[in-house]
């Protein structure tokens, strides 16, 4: 009995997949690579390179963003466009960890009043440390 579910359920498994590649035309191996890919650290992933030049390119940025907090109004938008597309450079290269710690300060401490030019400015600074220690972290 045990046997035969085990079949049944082998067989349906397997129609799943043949109806994914044929009719939704999915490219499994491409799809497992990607989400295979998620999983593997920073250092075991290709590309090494080119993701440390992009992570640099973001800090870059983030220090051009900073020199902006004096401006009237502030750049919050620009602020916010830069976040999202940092995530999503994140997300898609390196794995939802990554965008997971992008996002969150824990451990840091910052100093100033609650006004939204601090706001932005401890947002870029914990930001910038995160992908400092992305990039350290790729070096090992």
């Amino acid at each position: 009995m045990t046997l035969l579910i085990s079949r049944i359920v082998l067989t349906l498994v397997l129609l799943v997949m043949i109806y994914l590649v044929w009719v939704n035309n999915v490219d499994l191996l491409k799809w497992a690579e990607k989400k295979a890919k998620e999983y593997l650290p920073i250092s075991e992933q290709s590309d090494q390179g080119e993701h440390s030049e992009k992570l640099s390119g973001f800090i870059k940025e983030a220090q051009l963003l900073r020199k902006r907090l004096n401006e009237n109004p502030l750049p919050i938008k620009d602020h916010n466009e830069w976040v999202e597309r940092v995530n999503k450079y994140l997300k898609e290269n390196l794995g939802s960890a990554y965008e997971v710690r992008f996002n969150d300060f824990s451990g840091m401490t910052f100093y100033g009043d609650n006004s939204e030019k601090s706001k932005m400015s401890r947002s870029l600074e914990g930001r910038s440390r995160r992908l400092h220690e992305f990039i350290s972290e790729k070096s090992r």
